[in-house]
């Protein structure tokens, strides 16, 4: 019960301030109906945003890996990861914008085999790098081994 009285002219004015009784059992039990009636809903829709982020993470890794080695990357190898990663972002636009079609599962799959390509790809990239190495690092080693050296000797017996 709050009151207020307004002494210029003297008006009392109250109000009573009383809790809710909040929900009934019925409410209560239709709420826990339906939540557990769109439980399996849920989890595929937070399966879905879940692969959705994990795609878009390993399209940003792949393009990102492609641009920084594009002119070591054989290019007929690094179109058809291109085409794979555009299709994957096809894929999860319309995930993104509701559309029922698409699947969690479809998205993890073609994460994988995104994921394949780029690995055989820049697997191909390191190999070639180590292959130079080796050649260059033999062109340097072969020869002499050996340096030449004198002995210093210090007399601290003066």
């Amino acid at each position: 019960n709050v009151s207020a009285q307004d002494k210029a002219t003297g008006k009392d004015q109250s109000i009573t301030i009383a809790a809710s009784s909040g929900l009934s059992k019925n409410e209560i039990e239709k709420m826990i109906l339906e939540a557990e009636r769109f439980a399996d809903a849920d989890r595929e829709k937070r399966e879905l945003i879940e692969s959705s982020n994990h795609a878009e993470s390993v399209i940003h890794e792949t393009e990102k890996n492609i641009e920084e080695y594009k002119d070591q990357l054989d290019s007929t190898e690094s179109e058809n990861i291109k085409s794979q990663i555009q299709s994957l972002k096809e894929m999860v636009a319309k995930a993104q914008t509701g559309d029922d079609t698409i699947k969690a599962e479809e998205i993890k799959s073609k994460v994988g085999e995104v994921q394949l390509a780029s690995l055989k790809l820049f697997e191909m990239v390191y190999k070639k790098r180590e292959s130079e190495k080796r050649g260059s690092g033999n062109d340097e080693s072969s020869g002499n081994n050996e340096a030449e050296y004198r002995d210093v000797k210090k007399d601290d017996d003066k």
